[in-house]
């Protein structure tokens, strides 16, 4: 758990149950209640955890998102390194397809991440950690696209950045129309990173 947002580092076994057992009743929560109305009374009641034993692990709610979108965000680039690719040019669709697929899977089946960060959640103080992802995910995508010169960062900006932002816009735009990733966004997410990095890849 990250101690870098006021979070105490559970050093027991108890304790760690305890912080686990808060952070999927929130997790729960996410799927079932606007950001806004999710307080520290619920999270009690959900986990069977007490409010005071909570605050001795989180200052607030907002600590507690932080550190379940941080899990998130970690679940996702493990994803992400676990998917077998050439780590050549040549194979760039069938790489950047892959990858693609694979977040929108994980946002599919882990609706509270999907909220955190591509729904209501980006107003919640989470674009920080988001951001740091953002930069791993960017290096990570470089690296398995064969790290050659027309995708590094330069004086005129990161490409594969601009590639990671056209991704993500597409699939939030989804979330925010229809509270859901569909297959037709999924596929338009795919296109649009696609032509743009074919005009550095060809």
């Amino acid at each position: 758990m990250s101690t870098g947002i006021g979070v105490r580092q559970p050093a027991q076994a108890r304790s760690r149950e305890r912080v686990e057992r808060i952070l999927l009743a929130t997790e729960a929560l996410i799927e079932q209640t606007p950001l806004d109305e999710i307080s520290v009374a619920m999270i009690s009641e959900r986990s069977g955890v007490k409010r005071a034993t909570i605050y001795q692990f989180f200052p607030s709610v907002q600590a507690i998102l932080k550190v379940l979108g941080q899990r998130f965000l970690d679940e996702i680039y493990d994803d992400f390194t676990r998917i077998e690719t050439p780590g050549t040019q040549d194979a760039w669709r069938r790489t950047t397809g892959a990858l693609i697929d694979a977040m929108v899977d994980f946002y599919s089946h882990h609706p509270a991440a999907c909220s955190l960060f591509l729904g209501d959640g980006s107003l919640h103080g989470l674009r920080l950690i988001d951001h740091d992802f953002d930069q791993r995910y960017v290096e990570l995508l470089r690296a398995q696209l064969g790290g050659g010169p027309a995708i590094q960062a330069g004086a005129q900006g990161d490409p594969m950045q601009v590639a990671v932002m056209i991704g993500i816009s597409t699939i939030s735009l989804s979330v925010h129309r229809f509270g859901r990733i569909t297959d037709y966004y999924r596929t338009q997410a795919r296109r649009a990173v696609q032509a743009y990095l074919g005009t550095l890849l060809g």
